[in-house]
């Protein structure tokens, strides 16, 4: 057959002879879950992956039109990742589309990498699916919400990023002298106090300053450098 990839309708999931004949064109294919059991998927799943190696989408899916908001269940996403992590996670939305087009968008942001919609070019047509179709003005609403879903979820590594640097510096706070420190003086706590910049020594490390020697006369208000300590 001449078409890129396959779609499994999720009415079809029961037909295992239909789903692993699709499997042996070893092309990606589309498996929508709406309306089945998990062992109806893993089923579905283990058989084309007996026939075929190549890309699987299964799309998580909610077999009502349209669905309600509250029945939408886009959590689903993580679960169908966590049990099925060699494949890609997608969603159906069948949801009436409203004007910001947030539930594709939140769908993205739990990890679906591919979005299903219902197109048409008039949503007053007549017909069971124009209501909750998206026309031209709502898909591209959807698609720039998700490109900008895209561009904000980032990385998870907890790093501090370039542009944090400069605002980092200037919202911690560095040890600061509270009054005059004679050279030679016992320096204590009362001494000292915590002030921004980040650009000296960090309040984490005061108890190591407590009752050592000031290496020189520090002026009150000046920021403590480690070579100030004796």
């Amino acid at each position: 057959l001449w078409m890129p990839i396959f779609k499994i309708a999720s009415c079809l999931i029961p037909d295992k002879k239909l789903i692993k004949h699709i499997a042996k064109f070893n092309k990606p294919i589309i498996l929508s879950t709406g309306g089945s059991e998990l062992e109806e998927i893993r089923e579905a799943v283990d058989t084309i992956y007996a026939e075929d190696d190549y890309s699987l989408v299964i799309m998580a899916c909610i077999l009502s039109y349209p669905t309600k908001n509250q029945d939408a269940d886009i959590m689903r996403i993580r679960k169908l990742d966590e049990l099925f992590p060699e494949a890609i996670i997608g969603y159906s939305d069948h949801t009436e589309p409203d004007e910001n087009m947030v539930i594709p968008s939140v769908a993205v942001s739990l990890g679906a990498k591919v979005i299903e919609k219902h197109f048409t070019l008039d949503r007053t047509m007549t017909g069971s699916g124009h209501s909750f179709s998206v026309d031209p003005p709502l898909l591209k609403k959807m698609v720039e919400n998700i490109r900008l879903t895209e561009e904000v979820l980032g990385k998870e590594d907890l790093r501090i990023i370039e542009t944090e640097r400069k605002a980092r510096e200037n919202a911690r706070m560095s040890i600061i002298a509270k009054c005059d420190i004679k050279k030679d003086e016992l320096i204590k706590e009362d001494m000292l106090t915590f002030r921004r910049p980040g650009t000296g020594i960090l309040p984490k490390f005061i108890d190591e300053i407590i009752g050592k020697l000031a290496k020189r006369d520090i002026h009150a208000d000046e920021q403590l450098k480690w070579s100030d300590i004796g």
